[in-house]
């Protein structure tokens, strides 16, 4: 069986990210952009991104990076949903979660790290998911999801927070 590879989170993925791609110099949104140059536009002035900023991750000095991360866990909207879950869960084996069926349960922070609380697995002493529920670890720019399957917690690379319930 290969090992989940949980993707760290990274300025390409964030809407504020723009790469200046124009011909010629040119001011815009507070800051002078030469071509092939790498903005963050999250404040109220553009900043461009230095040679000693991190290349693989978020540079310390992001707006929407968040930190302690901010953990919630979504339950089942009502019964049915939840005796539908377990019912589809049974009769496939590899079932993947509709997010129309959750709705915020609980929230709090933790100190760890997606692919750290994916590896600390169900034994935390934070918030701890019942079984079949989800997951979230929000840290600004990106967020992870997980499925507590009742025996593990398994990670949901493509789950829509947007249709997530919000009654």
């Amino acid at each position: 069986m290969s090992k989940i590879k949980i993707r760290k989170p990274h300025c390409s993925d964030c809407e504020k990210y723009l790469v200046y791609n124009e011909r010629y110099s040119k001011r815009q949104h507070g800051a002078m952009m030469n071509p092939g140059e790498q903005f963050c536009l999250g404040e109220k002035k553009a900043r461009r991104f230095k040679q000693r900023d991190s290349k693989t991750g978020i540079p310390i000095w992001c707006p929407k990076k968040i930190f302690p991360r901010i953990v919630r866990i979504y339950g089942f909207k009502d019964v049915f949903d939840e005796m539908l879950c377990i019912r589809l869960s049974n009769d496939i084996e590899n079932y993947i979660p509709s997010e129309h069926n959750y709705m915020l349960r609980e929230s709090g922070t933790t100190e760890l790290t997606a692919v750290e609380y994916y590896e600390a697995g169900l034994y935390q002493d934070e918030l701890t998911p019942k079984p079949r529920e989800i997951v979230e670890i929000d840290a600004g720019v990106s967020s992870n999801f997980f499925y507590h399957d009742g025996n593990e917690l398994k990670y949901l690379p493509f789950f829509d927070k947007s249709r997530i319930s919000k009654e």
